[in-house]
């Protein structure tokens, strides 16, 4: 999936050869959209609602949390996201996620070391 939006990534973004149009827009002959096509970053983690289908009853769980790992081909605004509770990846709609500013403690994932804050740089020690 990296690998795929790497290379979807890149024929967004104009370069020598291509000129004043994107590679996709070379192809494709369609303009680059932000509110469809730049969604959200790779490896955001995002709470994201379940559509009612999915429910199991009233009292079930209405969001799911994820990482995104791309655009979903199949839709519009579809993004893929990669459950971390369970190891799927699913679908979801861009509309029905919220952006998290870190992941949730019963995740277990420790923060980047390397990680540098403009208010706190990190301590290489």
């Amino acid at each position: 999936e990296l690998v795929r939006y790497a290379a979807s990534t890149m024929n967004m973004i104009l370069n020598t050869c291509s000129g004043n149009k994107t590679p996709r827009e070379i192809v494709t002959g369609k303009k680059l959209d932000l509110s469809i096509d730049v969604l959200a970053p790779f490896g955001q983690i995002v709470s994201a609602t379940n559509p009612p289908s999915l429910r199991k009853n009233k009292y079930s769980n209405n969001t799911v949390l994820g990482v995104i790992v791309g655009k979903d081909p199949m839709g519009r605004t579809g993004m893929l996201l990669y459950i971390p509770s369970n190891g799927q990846i699913i679908s979801r709609e861009a509309r029905t996620f919220t952006l998290l500013d870190k992941p949730p403690m019963t995740w277990g994932w420790r923060p980047n070391a390397y990680y540098q804050s403009v208010d706190k740089p990190a301590d290489n020690n």
